[in-house]
C-alpha cells in the first residue's frame, strides 16, 4: 500500500508542475499574413495579438504539446508544436498548421527619417528613433509604432482596431523596398528624403529668358510698374516661401537624390526633377510634361 501511495503522489506532483519549454520564450510573428504574434514569457505568462491583444498562461509537456489558458469565458488552445531554427510550426486539433518566425524586436536606425513613394506625390513614411512614426499624404496621416527584426522584417502597429502591417524590407543606398506579406505580396519602392544644403538659399526665376513685363502681359497682368521678381527661398529646417508681386506663400520642401518636392499641406504636392549647375537650379515637372524652369541663386 505504501508503494502505491508514493507512486500516486509522484504522479500528482508531475501533473501539477507545469513545464515551460525555454525554446518558446520570446516573440513569434505569423509568417504569411497580418502580423499576428505570440509572446511567451519564462514565468508561464504570455500575450497574443490576433488581432486584439489577450493575455494567457501557457505550459508544455514532453510530447511537444502546448496549452494556452486564456482564463474564464475562453476555451483553451491545445496544439502540437515543433521548433526548427528560428521557425515555429503549430498544428491545431483540426490539422491546420501555422508558421511563425522568431522576432527579436529592435528599431533599425537605417530606417530613421522620411521616405517618399516613387509613384504618388505626397505619400510619405516617417520613422522616429523612439519607435513611433507616421504615414500618409498631406494632412491625412496615420500614426503607428514600428519594430524591426534581423534587419529584414518590419512590423507597423497601427493601433487598436487595425491589423498590424507585416513586411519584408531592404535598403540599398537611399532606396527602401518593402514587400507586404499580406495578399498578393505587393512590392513598393520609397526614396529617402532630406533637406540638402546646396538647395538652401534664395533663388530667382529667370522667366525663361523673356522680359518679365512681357510675362506679366502673357498671364493677364497689365500696366504693372513694380519690381517683377519670382523667388523661392529654402530654409535648412524644411520650410520655404515663394514671393511674386508682393504675394508670399509658405510651404514645406524636401528632396531625394534627384527630386525636389514642394508640400503646401492642402493640395497635391509638386514633384520636380532637379539639377544644380554653377548656381543655377533647373527644375522639370514630373506632373506637367515639358514644364522646365531655371532659377539663379541670389542669396
Amino acid at each position: 500500500m505504501t508503494l502505491v501511495i508514493v507512486l500516486m503522489m509522484g504522479l500528482f506532483a508531475a501533473c501539477g508542475s507545469a513545464q515551460h519549454d525555454e525554446a518558446l520564450v520570446g516573440t513569434w510573428r505569423f509568417d504569411d499574413n497580418i502580423a499576428w504574434y505570440y509572446e511567451f514569457n519564462s514565468d508561464g505568462t504570455g500575450l497574443r495579438e490576433h488581432p486584439d491583444v489577450h493575455s494567457f498562461t501557457w505550459s508544455t509537456n514532453d510530447n511537444n504539446r502546448l496549452t494556452l489558458n486564456f482564463g474564464a469565458g475562453y476555451s483553451n488552445d491545445n496544439w502540437n508544436y515543433i521548433i526548427q531554427g528560428s521557425n515555429l510550426t503549430i498544428t491545431r486539433r483540426d490539422g491546420d498548421r501555422e508558421m511563425y518566425s522568431y522576432f527579436i524586436p529592435e528599431n533599425d536606425e537605417a530606417l530613421l527619417g522620411f521616405w517618399t513613394y516613387e509613384n504618388i506625390a505626397g505619400w510619405k513614411y516617417e520613422f522616429n528613433s523612439d519607435g513611433t512614426g507616421r504615414r500618409g499624404q498631406h494632412l491625412e496621416t496615420q500614426s503607428f509604432n514600428w519594430l524591426t527584426s534581423d534587419g529584414t522584417r518590419l512590423v507597423l502597429d497601427m493601433g487598436e482596431g487595425y491589423y498590424d502591417n507585416n513586411m519584408d524590407y531592404v535598403i540599398v543606398g537611399n532606396t527602401l523596398t518593402v514587400t507586404h506579406r499580406e495578399g498578393d505580396r505587393a512590392t513598393y519602392n520609397y526614396f529617402r528624403i532630406e533637406h540638402s544644403s546646396d538647395i538652401v538659399g534664395t533663388w530667382e526665376w529667370d522667366f525663361d529668358g523673356i522680359d518679365p513685363l512681357e510675362f506679366l502681359e502673357y498671364i493677364g497682368i497689365h500696366d504693372y510698374d513694380g519690381d517683377v521678381k519670382y523667388t523661392l527661398s529654402f530654409s535648412a529646417d524644411g520650410t520655404a516661401i515663394s514671393e511674386f508681386l508682393g504675394e508670399v506663400f509658405t510651404f514645406e520642401w524636401f528632396n531625394t537624390d534627384d527630386r525636389l518636392i514642394f508640400d503646401a499641406g492642402t493640395v497635391d504636392e509638386e514633384v520636380w526633377n532637379f539639377v544644380i549647375n554653377n548656381d543655377i537650379l533647373t527644375i522639370e515637372s514630373r506632373q506637367v510634361a515639358g514644364l522646365i524652369e531655371n532659377y539663379v541663386k541670389v542669396g
